[in-house]
């Protein structure tokens, strides 16, 4: 500009005060930086963790070079720190939810993503979405989550704040409370039992003694006594083999299911000639084993096979089956040609204590739920449904192996 100023307008400017400024300034402005960059790196330090901010302890051969070495210990700790924290998170034993500000789900533990596996970080959802995808229902009264599988999670939560905002989000806790609720079940189921059936035959019992000085016929109040008594044996002795098969682990050993079948029709034998009922055995000639417990297995189609000559009506059939549907699998059917289950059964046929019906006797629930568990035991499945022509068909299928652990 100065040598255009001459040979256009003749007039000289001299450059050199404002280059000596510029080469003057440029050092001054530079140390000012670094003063303020040395200030916001000991503020930052005192602020991430005071013990670190101090000068000792640190290499670097000036003021800024301590401070980077400084900084960089404390950005290790500060990440250090948050790898811990995951850890810890992800070590929970419950599952753990983390939800912004906006209700969406942003962090979860292994323990959740299990509960919930279509949740994705990088797309976080609200808790609803998952709930539903899922089938969930929480209960906010009861403060609690429901799967659709039957599960219970109780749900603690905790909004917390972050300090450049006020509300951030919520932290939210799931614990598993399935086994806690399934035994208050149990023993309201136990309470409706001890007071109802249990006590109806003991009643009865205490009822007819006192009949028996002022009856004429002895004899018949005897045998009323003997058959309430024998409701109350029953009952009990039913309740006591599913406290028992709750409390121990089956033994599984490869037996002749075959065998079991005959066996079993061999002490219905009795039973349904009294009441001219016909047992047809349909099973193969040959042996057919399945790692079962023998003992458990022999109950059930005890269960089965004496409920269903107690419901069919004089000269039907019951028609036991035993085959092999697929490779692997066992198959075990009992059907009857009785009235059915009634209606407050159907709902739920295998319920521990099932709904009250005069036509059952003793035992009501009790020898199905049995049959129930101990199928689960087994790792097969149990279906209900309609006989063709009346009656109900019970069908069980069974693995041959059992599955590993």
């Amino acid at each position: 500009v100065a040598v255009a100023l001459v040979l256009l307008a003749g007039l000289w400017v001299q450059p050199g005060v404002a280059l000596l400024a510029v080469l003057l300034a440029y050092p001054l402005w530079s140390w000012r930086r670094l003063t303020s960059v040395s200030a916001y790196l000991e503020a930052e330090a005192a602020f991430l963790r005071p013990e670190g901010a101090g000068r000792a302890d640190v290499e670097g051969f000036d003021q800024i070079a301590r401070q980077v070495a400084r900084m960089h210990r404390l950005v290790s700790h500060v990440s250090r720190s948050f790898a811990f924290l995951r850890k810890v998170i992800e070590a929970a034993p419950d599952a753990i939810l983390v939800r912004d500000r906006a209700g969406d789900v942003v962090m979860a533990n292994r323990i959740a993503q299990g509960l919930f596996p279509r949740w994705r970080e990088d797309a976080p959802q609200p808790l609803a979405s998952l709930l539903d995808d899922e089938g969930a229902v929480h209960h906010r009264d009861t403060r609690e989550i429901t799967f659709a599988d039957g599960r219970n999670y109780l749900a603690a939560s905790s909004a917390f704040e972050l300090e450049d905002a006020e509300g951030s989000g919520t932290i939210m806790a799931l614990r598993d409370v399935s086994d806690s609720r399934r035994r208050e079940r149990e023993r309201r189921e136990m309470l409706e039992f001890l007071s109802h059936d249990m006590r109806s035959p003991q009643v009865a019992i205490i009822g007819l003694a006192g009949r028996v000085a002022k009856e004429s016929e002895p004899g018949q109040l005897a045998s009323r006594i003997r058959v309430q008594a024998e409701r109350t044996l029953k009952l009990a002795d039913d309740f006591v083999q599913i406290a028992r098969l709750e409390e121990t682990d089956p033994e599984f050993e490869d037996c002749d299911l075959v065998a079991l079948l005959e066996e079993a029709c061999d002490r219905a034998y009795a039973a349904s000639r009294a009441r001219r009922i016909k047992l047809a055995a349909q099973m193969p000639e040959d042996q057919l084993l399945a790692e079962i417990d023998a003992s458990l297995i022999a109950r059930l189609l005890d269960n089965l096979i004496g409920n269903a000559i107690k419901f069919a009506p004089a000269g039907s059939t019951v028609t036991l089956g035993l085959e092999e549907p697929s490779p692997g699998l066992v198959r075990l059917v009992v059907a009857d040609e009785g009235p059915g289950l009634p209606p407050e059964r159907s709902a739920d046929p295998f319920a521990r204590f099932g709904a009250h019906e005069s036509r059952a006797g003793p035992s009501v629930g009790l020898g199905l739920n049995f049959v129930k568990r101990v199928v689960d035991k087994h790792g097969g499945a149990i279906l209900v449904e309609p006989n063709g022509g009346g009656g109900t068909r019970f069908v069980i299928d069974l693995p041959q192996q059992r599955a590993p652990r």
